[in-house]
């Protein structure tokens, strides 16, 4: 089974989609083909992008509680117990590789551009949604 992290972006609008890969990528994990692997931290700020108000008009209270919930039953929370610093550009990202690789995660999928850069990093491949649901879509 694909134990793969999921960056707070792809999160974030995996949940409300209704069209497009981040339904097809949310379909997928909800039909078990992959484990989602995710951390305090990567939740913490999928909560505070919701809060604002571009998703609180798009997205209501109760969808993003009912999407945690979902979330906490069906994926994998994990601790971070390998600290990544200084590899990504941001030290946030930094916290997101470390959830990938202390997860032991074979994927890290993100819409970050810059840390879709990295490509590769200890032994967790970097991919954007499409090129995962691709990935899965050839399984």
């Amino acid at each position: 089974m694909i134990r793969a992290v999921l960056d707070a972006n792809v999160l974030t609008a995996m949940f409300p989609a209704t069209t497009g890969t981040l339904l097809d990528l949310r379909r997928r994990w909800e039909a078990g083909l992959f484990v989602i692997v995710y951390s305090d931290y990567i939740v913490s700020e999928v909560e505070r992008a919701w809060s604002k108000p571009y998703w609180t008009s798009r997205y209501p209270r109760h969808a993003s509680a009912e999407a945690l919930a979902l979330l906490s039953d069906l994926a994998e929370r994990i601790q971070l117990h390998i600290k990544v610093t200084g590899v990504a550009a941001h030290r946030q990202d930094d916290l997101v590789l470390s959830a990938a690789v202390s997860a032991a995660a074979a994927l890290l999928i993100t819409g970050d551009h810059q840390l879709l850069e990295l490509r590769r990093y200890a032994g967790v491949r970097l991919i954007n949604p499409r090129q995962f649901v691709d990935l899965l879509n050839r399984l």
